[in-house]
């Protein structure tokens, strides 16, 4: 069978219908502009309070904002809009999904969104039960950050031919622009100051740090949320709210090692941002990117999730490490980060378009 027509229309866009809008995303969505020619059109919601990033439309992008669309109003836009392919970041709302299942049906390949890992939950076996009549009507590709999402994803009833990996990207030229930074000592937090991130776990570390009398090394928390009013008023701490992009790239150049103890984490883009920035990295083993992005002993350490003992312990440890095994470390983290990219994101949704056949 051919592709689908609107797949060969010269100037046909890409449409991504989403959620909030990361910064990271959107530099794969630049990236995709660039190596298609085409134009991007996104819709979204407004953005997260907590993750206020800052957004510029190009000749190449547009951007539509969700709340001014009702479901019909969305269905006929995206059917006079003709795109040549469709993202959709996944299937919580509805109005999405039926709009999905119209474009579907004239031939357009519809690629959803998926990063929850596979834990076996109730839940999770419902959905690969209604999966044929609720998800296949309505995608042709699911994409997914990395192998804990995949099994969820074959387990949904797509051939693996059409479960695309690498749904995540950092804006990895932005944060590798510094090259190999300086060490220093300090121990980084990037993320929304929550429970489920852990970021308690890595305050109590700072305290038991200073109260041990291991006053050197310095703990660094950048994000805002509900925990900021935790944060004690102590010599080693330091905080900032949230950061854009290029800042919090800045601050990278600094160096150090990043610390992500989430209680659960379905990739943690971050990770990657300081990966690609030449950073060793302490992750829990809540964190979906651990696999692709930390080997233990190589470019830093995996801890348990929700202990702060097995926390506190692994970064007395790379305390201890002579400054040249750290920096060895935060090369490993940049070789590996070279796995993702806008680059390699951008040409693995064009080679799902272009090979699509409905």
């Amino acid at each position: 069978m051919m592709p689908s027509e609107n797949t060969n229309k010269p100037g046909a866009p890409f449409l991504f219908l989403l959620g909030t809008l990361p910064a990271y995303f959107y530099a794969c969505i630049r990236q995709l502009s660039v190596d298609s020619g085409r134009e991007v059109v996104i819709v979204r919601n407004a953005p997260d309070p907590l993750s206020p990033f800052i957004l510029q439309e190009t000749d190449q992008i547009r951007l539509k904002d969700r709340a001014s669309f009702s479901r019909s109003e969305l269905t006929s836009w995206i059917k006079e809009l003709g795109p040549a392919g469709v993202y959709v970041s996944g299937w919580k709302d509805r109005d999405y999904l039926h709009a999905s299942r119209a474009i579907k049906r004239q031939g357009v390949p519809v690629i959803v969104g998926m990063d929850n890992q596979w834990y076996n939950t109730f839940r999770q076996r419902i959905a690969c039960v209604i999966s044929p009549f609720f998800l296949k009507t309505a995608f042709t590709h699911i994409w997914v950050p990395g192998r804990f999402q995949f099994e969820f994803a074959r387990r949904l009833g797509f051939h693996h031919s059409r479960v695309l990996l690498g749904l995540y990207s950092a804006d990895t030229e932005k944060f590798k622009e510094q090259s190999q930074p300086l060490f220093s000592k300090r121990f980084l937090y990037v993320g929304r100051m929550l429970t489920l991130k852990g970021t308690h776990l890595f305050i109590d570390a700072a305290r038991q740090f200073y109260q041990d009398g291991i006053h050197d090394w310095e703990f660094v928390l950048i994000g805002s949320g509900p925990l900021t009013d935790t944060i004690p008023d102590q010599p080693n701490i330091t905080y900032y709210p949230f950061l854009q992009q290029r800042e919090l790239a800045e601050e990278a150049k600094k160096g150090g090692i990043f610390v992500l103890p989430s209680q659960r984490d379905a990739w943690g883009v971050v990770v990657h941002e300081f990966a690609a920035a030449g950073y060793p990295i302490v992750v829990s083993e809540a964190v979906g990117s651990r696999d692709a992005l930390v080997k233990s002993g190589y470019n830093g350490t995996i801890v348990p999730a929700n202990d702060p003992n097995k926390l506190y312990q692994a970064l007395v440890t790379l305390s201890r490490m002579p400054i040249q095994e750290l920096e060895q470390m935060g090369t490993r983290s940049s070789e590996l980060a070279r796995g993702y990219s806008p680059a390699i994101w951008s040409q693995t949704f064009l080679n799902a378009i272009d090979i699509y056949e409905p």
